[in-house]
């Protein structure tokens, strides 16, 4: 309510999270072809939970978003304690890009207007509070850095 802007980003077929992203961090749209193709290099880091966590109402999969927010505050606490980590996560143009697929899978599989899917946003909110206030620890309140958050589309009241 008291920092930040919004916006309205357009985009193009498909509306797949990556391309979108890739558009909306490096400007252009990726080909569509690449996207399976990932980076190369000792400056991309990934974590990932195993893809049989991804079945759609086996289990409260708000945990897909838990796993995510452990993942990265384990992430800022390593960087504390080793130097070569640290040493990473403070150079410049540094982008943490975390994918909270749990939150979509509950407006798909339970409607945005369910008990999950309400309990799931307050579960987002405050973690991305905590991530936050870890993020502004690490970095201090630099004026330098933004926290976009975005979707790949809407949800309608059949998911």
């Amino acid at each position: 309510m008291n920092e930040g802007s919004w916006g309205i980003s357009h985009t193009r077929v498909p509306t797949k999270s990556r391309p979108g992203h890739v558009a909306i961090i490096a400007g252009f749209y990726e080909d569509v072809s690449t996207v399976a193709k990932g980076d190369l290099g000792n400056h991309i880091f990934a974590h990932t939970y195993d893809a049989s966590s991804e079945d759609f109402g086996a289990h409260d999969v708000t945990q897909l978003d838990t796993w995510v927010f452990d993942h990265v505050k384990e992430f800022f606490h390593a960087a504390r304690n080793n130097q070569s980590l640290f040493s990473k996560v403070n150079e410049d143009k540094i982008v943490f890009f975390l994918h909270l697929l749990g939150i979509d899978t509950n407006g798909h599989a339970h409607r945005p207007s369910s008990r999950e899917y309400s309990d799931n946003i307050k579960l987002v909110d405050k973690e991305l509070k905590e991530i936050e206030s870890t993020v502004k620890d690490v970095y201090g309140n630099d004026g330098e850095t933004a926290f976009i958050f975005t979707a790949d589309h809407g949800m309608t009241d059949w998911g």
